[in-house]
């Protein structure tokens, strides 16, 4: 069973195989999950295979160790149950007269923590072995041992698996098998143990301490083994810890973990002065410990080269779909950069596969260079486009460039000027005239200048009375609230403390508003993305009701019929909270959220309508409260409607209350 520490620590029985406290220790049927009394062998087979399965997934983790000693249960657990119902193997030939012979410990062993993994294992030898048996049954192990030790530099610390063992080798051991097990009689030879473990886990990293367990074994049948000394001891961990050391050097585990490395120098030092000295007992201690800091440094190294491998195979194949599935991109994939960052990336996984960490790295980087120069082509080739579609006064197509250019390239920051040419050349007539994107990724409709009916006579009285009003210059509306990630990109833009979601920003007073806008007024100029005499601002009430209403007369921009509002609009949710802007269907000038999310504020005052036609109002010079419009998630559908006005202290900060933006035409 896994030792007692690991268990209190980590219980690998319940979080692993869902074997619960209270059957400790766990059974066969238990660990495998079969009810008791089954004696189905193909059952068995099967459950053993499923455990396997969920349990081998851990063995490239932290708690590898623990994951293959539990395989090894299982496998013992399988055993256990078919012993009974089916041998596993052929009889080769009837063993000879046996006699027991104490079990031979293996060294290196992932089990080490918890004990021999051979001391359960009755080996039995032959009394007499003819010089053929000894002569091809020595060759045929030492010939798996050659193998299975050329291939154990692919192993992470007994907690892998082995890549692309040859077929040959796997022969082999085969072979082995059947030899040791004609030698030593089928049924507890240690060979035998550790194949059924691997059949049912598929788990090769056991191999070389097969061989090597199977090599010792055979050489204790042949000539009695000669007590090791303390110097031999000293010699073996001398070279054990100078192995560790290389294979760290390899891996570059002195800049992973310079400090582990640098300890094991240490200790390497103080073992060979005591080594000279003839302090032997000290000599191997502090080569066990030099060993032991080589190989966790050379772990860490390989835990952080796998890890950057991961990351540079992500970015690279990120690049590969991004250009892969946009549809504009299509012609990429056609493209000698694309192409050739393809083959990059093939090389890299393969690299990868092979356990060639560095190389996959570089792979990787280069296959990402490719995309992007490939995605760096198409850009250009689509801002080529937009310039000869301006030129010729193309307005259709230059519109459809500039809709795909804002898609896959947001940031770029000519997007702001072709989008004022395009509303240049565009006949006039439009309503909205088409789409404006500044350099924080705001999007705003051109309103043509125009006149309605404001306000409404059969509602509240700060409603009355309707009056006409006339909008004489157009302006751009933002299409939604301002979110969260925007605003924060003008306030802290380089605070990380923050939330940078597509929630509507709240809690924010009229001043916080107002400051917004004069920032980002500054920011825009200051890139030269902002023409001359235009300023970032809050809407006034008339320009925010006009925009709402885009051309209905009716309650709500969908009509008087409240059930059509709930495509429209969030409403009516007491004790709810906002949502992420324009999820809902926008106006029929494409502004989202004018009705319910979160009230907005206004540049005006609060004060009571006047019956005259009006012009370009603003509200008075000063006042005590400033103008909300447009509802909240809160509120009922008649306080989301068009008309609804209310008003607060400027200073409040509701949770409820948000803003949108204008910027001025110059």
């Amino acid at each position: 069973m896994l030792e007692k520490a690991s268990v209190t620590d980590f219980d690998p029985y319940a979080e692993w195989l869902g074997v619960t406290s209270d059957r400790r220790p766990p059974s066969a049927h238990d660990l495998l999950g079969l009810p008791a009394g089954e004696a189905n062998a193909e059952v068995i087979r099967k459950a053993a295979t499923s455990r396997s399965g969920q349990v081998r997934k851990y063995c490239l983790g932290a708690r590898g160790a623990l994951a293959l000693r539990l395989l090894s249960e299982l496998a013992a657990a399988q055993n256990t149950l078919i012993s009974n119902i089916e041998t596993l193997h052929d009889a080769v030939e009837p063993p000879p007269p046996v006699q027991q012979v104490a079990p031979v410990a293996a060294t290196g062993s992932p089990f080490a923590a918890s004990g021999d993994p051979f001391a359960s294992v009755a080996v039995a030898a032959p009394a007499e072995l003819t010089a053929g048996d000894r002569s091809a049954s020595s060759e045929i192990i030492d010939a798996a041992l050659v193998e299975a030790r050329s291939w154990s530099e692919r192993l992470r610390d007994w907690q892998g698996a082995l890549i692309g063992f040859p077929r040959a080798a796997w022969r082999r051991i085969v072979r082995l098998d059947l030899a040791v097990g004609k030698l030593l009689g089928e049924e507890n030879t240690i060979i035998h143990n550790f194949l059924r473990l691997m059949f049912v886990t598929g788990t090769f990293a056991c191999i070389p301490l097969l061989c090597v367990a199977a090599r010792s074994q055979f050489d204790r049948w042949q000539v009695p083994a000669e007590p090791v000394g303390p110097q031999d001891q000293a010699s073996a961990r001398e070279s054990a810890a100078s192995q560790a050391r290389a294979t760290a050097q390899a891996r570059g585990a002195r800049e992973a973990d310079r400090e582990s490395y640098m300890a094991g120098e240490d200790r390497f030092s103080e073992a060979t002065a005591a080594l000279l000295e003839g302090r032997v007992a000290d000599a191997s201690r502090l080569f066990d410990d030099a060993r032991d800091h080589f190989a966790y440094s050379e772990r860490k190294a390989l835990e952080q080269m796998t890890e950057k491998a991961e990351s540079r195979a992500e970015g690279a194949q990120l690049a590969a779909d991004a250009l892969a599935l946009e549809p504009f991109f299509l012609a990429t994939a056609q493209s000698k950069a694309y192409s050739a960052g393809k083959r990059w990336l093939e090389a890299g996984t393969v690299a990868w596969q092979q356990d060639r960490l560095e190389e996959a790295c570089r792979l990787f980087d280069r296959s990402a260079e490719c995309f992007a120069r490939a995605r760096s082509e198409e850009l250009r080739s689509l801002a080529n486009q937009i310039e000869a579609a301006l030129d010729n006064r193309e307005v259709t197509e230059a519109s459809e460039l500039l809709n795909k250019l804002e898609r896959l390239d947001r940031q770029n920051t000519r997007l702001a000027k072709w989008s004022e040419r395009l509303e240049q050349i565009r006949p006039a007539g439009e309503l909205v005239k088409g789409e404006l994107v500044n350099t924080i990724g705001m999007k705003f409709r051109r309103i043509v200048a125009g006149e309605f009916e404001m306000g409404q006579n059969n509602a509240d009285r700060n409603e009355r009375p309707a009056h006409r009003v006339q909008i004489t210059r157009d302006y751009y509306l933002g299409i939604h609230e301002v979110t969260q990630a925007q605003y924060w990109e003008i306030i802290e833009p380089r605070s990380s403390a923050v939330n940078r979601s597509d929630l509507p920003i709240e809690k924010v007073s009229a001043a916080d508003a107002e400051d917004f806008c004069r920032l980002l007024t500054e920011r825009e100029r200051t890139q030269g993305s902002l023409p001359s005499g235009a300023v970032y601002r809050l809407p006034t009430e008339a320009e925010w009701e006009y925009a709402a209403r885009s051309g209905t007369t009716t309650r709500w921009c969908c009509g008087d019929d409240a059930q059509k509002l709930a495509d429209f609009a969030w409403y009516g949710a007491p004790g709810g909270q906002s949502h992420p802007v324009a999820q809902k269907q926008p106006n029929a000038w494409g502004l989202f959220d004018m009705h319910g999310n979160v009230w907005e504020w206004c540049s005006d005052w609060q004060a009571p309508y006047g019956e005259s036609r009006a012009i370009d109002p603003t509200g008075p010079p000063m006042g005590t409260r400033r103008v909300l419009r447009g509802g909240s998630f809160l509120n009922e559908a008649l306080n989301v409607r068009s008309a609804t006005r209310y008003s607060a202290n400027p200073t409040s900060r509701v949770a409820s209350f948000g803003f949108r933006v204008v910027r001025s035409c110059p």
